[in-house]
Protein backbone atom coordinates (compact mmCIF):
# COMPACT_ATOMS: atom_id res chain seq x y z
CA UNK A 1 0.00 0.00 0.00
CA UNK A 2 1.17 3.36 -0.90
CA UNK A 3 1.61 6.27 1.51
CA UNK A 4 -1.81 8.70 0.75
CA UNK A 5 -2.14 11.79 2.84
CA UNK A 6 -5.38 12.13 5.02
CA UNK A 7 -7.78 14.79 4.70
CA UNK A 8 -9.92 14.74 7.23
CA UNK A 9 -10.81 12.96 10.07
CA UNK A 10 -13.86 12.30 12.78
CA UNK A 11 -13.43 10.71 15.89
CA UNK A 12 -15.88 9.43 18.76
CA UNK A 13 -15.61 7.74 22.00
CA UNK A 14 -19.10 5.70 23.07
CA UNK A 15 -18.29 6.21 26.97
CA UNK A 16 -20.88 4.56 28.03
CA UNK A 17 -19.89 1.08 25.73
CA UNK A 18 -16.28 2.20 25.81
CA UNK A 19 -15.84 1.76 22.38
CA UNK A 20 -14.59 3.96 19.71
CA UNK A 21 -14.93 5.04 16.00
CA UNK A 22 -12.45 6.99 13.72
CA UNK A 23 -13.48 7.45 10.01
CA UNK A 24 -10.68 9.00 7.39
CA UNK A 25 -11.06 10.35 4.66
CA UNK A 26 -7.67 10.47 2.45
CA UNK A 27 -7.31 12.96 -0.29
CA UNK A 28 -8.49 10.95 -3.54
CA UNK A 29 -11.44 10.53 -1.52
CA UNK A 30 -11.04 6.79 -0.07
CA UNK A 31 -12.37 6.20 3.51
CA UNK A 32 -11.64 3.94 6.24
CA UNK A 33 -13.39 3.62 9.24
CA UNK A 34 -11.22 2.18 12.44
CA UNK A 35 -13.35 0.83 15.08
CA UNK A 36 -11.56 1.16 18.68
CA UNK A 37 -12.78 -0.37 21.96
CA UNK A 38 -9.15 -0.03 24.04
CA UNK A 39 -9.12 3.48 25.22
CA UNK A 40 -5.35 4.08 25.14
CA UNK A 41 -5.19 3.15 21.38
CA UNK A 42 -8.35 5.28 20.95
CA UNK A 43 -6.15 8.75 22.40
CA UNK A 44 -2.44 7.26 20.84
CA UNK A 45 -4.63 7.52 17.46
CA UNK A 46 -6.19 10.76 17.64
CA UNK A 47 -2.83 12.18 18.75
CA UNK A 48 -1.04 10.97 15.80
CA UNK A 49 -3.89 12.49 13.31
CA UNK A 50 -3.86 15.73 15.59
CA UNK A 51 0.15 16.20 14.96
CA UNK A 52 1.13 19.16 13.52
CA UNK A 53 2.92 17.16 10.58
CA UNK A 54 0.93 15.12 7.89
CA UNK A 55 -0.18 11.65 8.34
CA UNK A 56 1.25 9.21 5.97
CA UNK A 57 0.22 5.61 7.08
CA UNK A 58 2.41 2.81 6.47
CA UNK A 59 -1.13 0.69 7.47
CA UNK A 60 -4.44 1.61 8.76
CA UNK A 61 -3.72 -0.37 11.76
CA UNK A 62 -1.39 0.49 14.78
CA UNK A 63 0.14 -2.68 16.70
CA UNK A 64 -0.29 -2.12 20.56
CA UNK A 65 1.59 -5.41 20.90
CA UNK A 66 4.53 -5.25 23.55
Amino acid sequence: MSATAVAHYRALWDTKNNKGRIAIKFHGGNTHTIKIDNHAEFAAMVAVLQGDRGVFPETLFVDTAP
